[in-house]
């Protein structure tokens, strides 16, 4: 039996509701549904393709809003769970949703095929129930107490807050669609009647009299047949969402932080991972809102000269409170960043620049290339980060698919830090050496070697400059 929450912070308690509510549901009508009949048939699949949608759409909501939140979370506190890890798919619901539209063909089939259609669409349904009743078991009996352990109350009251809006987000989405069928479908039946009543034997006639007829019919598509009128205009949110993403593309992040507060589906929008292919986390906790490459020197030598005011009895106070004030700021703009942002979109992160921010942590970097294993370039040039930066990484398969590394200026940087990064690589190897040729395996072995060895020439030129 599945342990007792709060309602108020179970993310489960309203959707699996309803998904045991459609589970009842469908088992009723496929256990009374006969398939001899072609009017039953033909009522009874659009009946449960809008069910199995149902159940397609709300398995893509848990993935998005839950699993792949915990599975970050996990992630971030060096936590490992095969059962989060396995994320569940939608293959079974693919099969029936496929075969549901097959069925439309059976209605003009023999009475043997609907027959067999029939045994073949219970059996496939069956199958599925027997295991997404266990799963639903096993998401209120292993992923909420690990959602209760590891997310703060407030983080779990907007998590089943936007798991619910999502799921009525859908539903609104299925309504609109269904009416724009619908009048759509009425609109062919009005012009394709109209059409019969007007056809004379004078083509010029004709031709003129169909304009005419489309000219009203699209008129009265923007009217609600109840009685008031409801302009069915086209909106922002109606575009494909690869069109939404590439307008997207073109802001800042503070705008884009912006647009996320809007509503919820331009919440998930934004935070798309394939949104952040590069990210500049200290330019954006500097005050520079922008995706624009900075020379690190630039930015770290307005720091130093402030230090340098230390040295003046006079204003050492001010100057340590300015450093200090400045210090927490882009502290806490680090901290909030991988918190609130980066366990979304770090899957997507390629270029991860880092230039400049000398109140950079170790251990925020660690978690930064944790939550970005697709990292692909790095630049941590000017940065007081030291070894345990790259500590465990290979355990977690980061950075292996690293292909530019910058630590210029980095002088807590040792052999040991670039030898926790060659691990990196290693463990690549061993993952791919059984796939792959000896002349690849070589030729992977040379660029990483080569990325270790312009490391260590880096830290030597830096060195020997400071000497």
């Amino acid at each position: 039996m599945a342990p007792k929450f709060p309602d108020e912070v179970n993310v489960f308690l309203v959707p699996h509701s309803r998904m045991k509510d459609l589970v009842g549901t469908y088992m009723d009508q496929l256990s009374t549904a006969d398939f001899r009949s072609n009017g039953a048939l033909e009522h009874l699949l659009p009946l449960l393709e809008n069910t199995f949608t149902e159940f397609k759409s709300h398995e893509h909501i848990e993935n998005q809003y839950i699993m792949e939140r915990l599975k970050q979370r996990l992630k971030l506190v060096n936590v490992t769970c095969q059962s989060v890890c396995n994320c569940h798919g939608d293959s079974q619901l693919v099969e029936i949703l496929d075969l549901l539209r097959d069925g439309y063909t059976c209605t003009s089939k023999s009475l043997t095929e609907r027959i067999n259609f029939g045994s073949q669409l219970q059996k496939v349904v069956s199958d599925f129930t027997k295991q997404f009743i266990p799963h639903m078991e096993e998401e209120e009996e292993i992923f909420q107490p690990l959602l209760m352990k590891y997310f703060a109350y407030e983080e779990l009251l907007l998590l089943k807050q936007q798991v619910i809006q999502q799921h009525e987000f859908w539903k609104e989405k299925l309504l609109v669609q269904k009416e724009t069928a619908e009048n759509m479908l009425a609109l062919l039946n009005t012009v394709a009647s109209e059409v019969t009543d007007y056809r004379s034997g004078d083509d010029e006639d004709y031709q003129e009299t169909l304009q005419t007829l489309v000219e009203l019919t699209c008129e009265n598509l923007s009217k609600n047949k109840s009685g008031h009128e409801t302009i069915l205009e086209a909106s922002f949110d109606d575009l494909p969402e690869e069109m939404i993403l590439h307008i997207f593309s073109y802001l800042n992040p503070a705008d884009r932080t912006r647009c996320a507060q809007v509503n919820k589906h331009w919440n998930m929008l934004i935070y798309s991972p394939q949104l952040w292919k590069t990210i500049y986390p200290t330019n954006w906790a500097k005050g520079f809102y922008d995706f624009q490459y900075r020379d690190p020197y630039t930015l770290v030598e307005s720091e130093w000269k402030t230090k340098s005011l230390l040295d003046d009895d006079d204003d050492i106070s001010t100057a340590e409170e300015i450093l200090t004030s400045q210090a927490e700021k882009e502290i806490q703009c680090y901290e909030k960043f991988v918190m609130n942002a980066l366990v979304r979109i770090g899957e997507g992160v390629q270029r991860l620049v880092v230039a400049g921010g000398l109140n950079l942590s170790s251990t925020i970097l660690h978690s930064m290339l944790v939550l970005c294993p697709n990292i692909q370039h790095l630049d941590a040039s000017y940065t007081n980060i030291t070894d345990l930066s790259f500590k465990g990484l290979a355990l977690k398969k980061a950075c292996i698919y690293l292909e530019h590394l910058d630590l210029t200026g980095c002088r807590f940087i040792t052999d040991v830090g670039l030898e926790r990064l060659g691990n990196c690589f290693k463990s690549q190897w061993l993952g791919v050496m059984p796939v792959l040729n000896a002349g690849r395996v070589l030729s992977r072995v040379r660029i990483a070697r080569s990325i270790l060895i312009r490391c260590q020439w880096t830290i030597f030129t830096m060195v020997a400059t400071a000497v």
